[in-house]
């Protein structure tokens, strides 16, 4: 039996906290657009994995804060297509992101049901394995 090894590069990022109180939304954005979510950057990995606490804390639906995250995430779908960069999302801890990481899928959908061409987007809840077809491998996820 023989086995091949499959080499890529990915990004790893968590704690990100966006709605935090004393680090605007707006700024937190602008770096990760600056050194990850760019064409550049994406070109050079085939995934990216936001490994929980994405959210610092709820926010209300219409939260403006809520609103330029939503645009963020549809840009990081679109650009993560263009580039073949897969999309994994993890739950963080419940008393950060309480849920709110489901925005990912809902604006995947959006954009989807808008006939855009979205990024492969995983969104885990629950320790699991995941299957990354595309890449040829199996990745334990263990969400907080």
């Amino acid at each position: 039996m023989t086995t091949e090894f499959v080499r890529f590069k990915g990004i790893v990022v968590s704690d990100i906290h966006t709605c935090h109180p004393n680090t605007p939304t707006a700024h937190i954005l602008e770096n990760l657009n600056k050194y990850i979510v760019n064409l550049k950057t994406l070109n050079q990995h085939r995934v990216l994995f936001i490994a929980g606490d994405f959210f610092d804390r709820l926010i209300d639906y219409a939260h403006e804060d809520g609103i330029a995250i939503d645009i963020w995430i549809r840009r990081l779908l679109t650009l993560a297509a263009a580039s073949n960069t897969i999309v994994v999302v993890l739950e963080g801890t419940k008393s950060h992101d309480r849920g709110q990481n489901v925005r990912f899928v809902a604006n995947r959908d959006a954009l989807i049901n808008a006939g855009q061409d979205v990024a492969e987007l995983h969104y885990v809840e629950e320790p699991s394995m995941l299957r990354l077809d595309k890449l040829g491998i199996d990745v334990l996820m263990i969400p907080d």
